[in-house]
């Protein structure tokens, strides 16, 4: 493929609905404004829809895109041309996205990954048809695999293959699959603050403006009187707060179904695929020997039914991106699963744990927290601040679990970190991945022969001890120390 190739002309479609979900307030507030004048709306409206139209159509007119030897060449603009080369060797994963209204036309998206790319993706193709874009992903992926990774990155990717190479090798077709029933228990098992706020954000962000446009403002006033007249004493706050949390844990459920419906990990011709989504089916593809970091996450109540999530941190555009490569699968068989697709990792315990001197450091600024919470709460409400202590047993409870789980473990070529916040975090870290190692301690710590530890990877990913003993962090430090020869 050395000839410039367009994108498919659905694409005029897509960049069209991409404007109005952007203008969608803009749009709606316009739209009862000028329902006095319906004429004027259909004359603007018409211009407007007409001039998008035309910008579309010359901007999938002037968006190529081609394959040679190397690399991939993107061009694409519509008042300043703009060109991207994406070498082969730099590309880490490729995705296959399909959001709702491109299953609706059986069309996809790519979206290309590379070290040091934008946070979106390096390189994006938004209009392929379904067969095209998984023909182009493997042709990326397979042209990639031919191509020797060069810098840092290179040089890292290259002594974490060894252990791989070494050991067993991916079982070729492995999958798997959640059911239905396990996706609901995972639902609900899980309460994911970050998909809730992310939700309510994306309404509340215009729900103030739109409101003064759809509800009358004596009818708003009235409702507002009535919430702060009911709303006044503090069992009326507590019953306000603990259905504030059951409709977040429901609406927590309902999101984690829609994002993670469908999901399915396997090997496929040396490279692993995860595959999810409901509305917005989403599919990554990466290689093993690119694996930073496996993250073992057990939460309060999964931890006591014996499950939790795995994820992998993949060196790619969005250094922050977390791949799921199970939401849900028993610990007592991590080690097989993980064996079969992704080898070199060794699902291994924590040698040390923090001394029982250490135990301060777990608390403080938990009650920290709750001091300045109560002292603030009781300046502006007085003695309703005092509600703030049901908090503490809450807080000392994370506190203890903290001090008690958090760890670490050596291996022949592992880090193995674990800690707590909430939910149990065990980190498996190859040593070819760890870019720094830092170790520091306090005047206090000092005296008392701790030290606190911080390991960075080369994706911006960085694992940390809050105290453990200095002889067991030291010898972290030498284990590191005898990379590439150091001593």
């Amino acid at each position: 493929m050395n000839k410039d190739t367009r994108l498919h002309p659905l694409f005029i479609l897509f960049s069209l609905a991409d404007t109005a979900k952007k203008l969608w307030p803009v749009l709606l507030i316009f739209l009862f404004k000028g329902a006095q004048n319906p004429n004027r709306i259909l004359i603007i409206g018409g211009g407007v829809l007409f001039l998008f139209l035309m910008a579309d159509v010359i901007k999938w007119r002037r968006f190529t895109y081609r394959m040679e030897a190397d690399k991939l060449i993107i061009r694409h603009g519509l008042f300043m041309r703009d060109e991207k080369t994406i070498y082969f060797s730099r590309i880490h994963s490729v995705r296959v996205e399909q959001p709702l209204l491109q299953r609706l036309f059986g069309m996809a998206q790519l979206k290309i990954e590379t070290p040091g790319g934008s946070a979106e993706a390096d390189g994006v193709l938004p209009a392929l048809t379904r067969e095209a874009a998984d023909q182009l992903r493997s042709m990326l992926m397979r042209q990639g695999k031919g191509a020797e990774p060069s810098g840092e990155a290179g040089d890292a990717e290259a002594e974490a293959r060894e252990p791989r190479e070494a050991g067993a090798a991916p079982l070729p077709g492995y999958a798997v699959r959640m059911t239905t029933g396990q996706l609901f228990v995972a639902a609900l098992s899980t309460m994911n603050f970050g998909l809730v706020l992310a939700f309510f954000a994306g309404i509340i962000s215009f729900a103030d403006d739109i409101a003064k446009f759809i509800i009358p403002r004596s009818v708003f006033d009235k409702l507002l009187q009535f919430y702060e007249t009911s709303v006044s004493g503090p069992m009326s706050i507590l019953i306000t707060v603990a259905g504030t949390l059951l409709l977040s844990w429901l609406l927590s459920t309902v999101l984690y179904i829609v994002k993670y419906y469908g999901f399915t990990a396997e090997q496929r011709d040396g490279d692993i695929l995860i595959t999810n989504g409901l509305f917005e089916k989403k599919m990554n593809i990466f290689k093993p020997e690119r694996v930073q970091a496996i993250v073992v996450k057990e939460g309060l109540l999964r931890q006591a039914l014996g499950y939790a999530e795995i994820e992998v941190r993949v060196l790619s555009a969005d250094k922050k991106e977390a791949l799921m490569l199970h939401p849900y699968v028993p610990v007592r068989q991590i080690p097989e699963l993980l064996s079969r697709i992704i080898p070199g990792f060794d699902i291994g315990s924590v040698q040390h744990c923090a001394p029982r001197r250490a135990w301060w450091y777990y608390f403080r600024f938990r009650l920290l927290f709750l001091a300045l919470a109560f002292l603030g709460l009781y300046w502006f409400q007085g003695p309703l601040a005092y509600w703030m202590l049901l908090l503490l047993p809450v807080l000392l409870l994370t506190g203890y679990l903290s001090f008690r789980d958090e760890g670490v473990g050596l291996q022949d070529r592992q880090l193995i970190v674990r800690n707590r916040i909430i939910a149990r975090k065990t980190c498996y870290v190859l040593r070819p991945q760890i870019v720094a190692l830092k170790l520091g301690h306090t005047y206090f710590q000092e005296r008392k022969q701790l030290l606190s530890l911080t390991a960075h990877l080369l994706n911006g990913d960085s694992y940390s001890l809050t105290s453990l003993e200095e002889r067991d962090l030291q010898e972290v430090w030498h284990w590191y120390r005898k990379r590439k020869g150091r001593v």
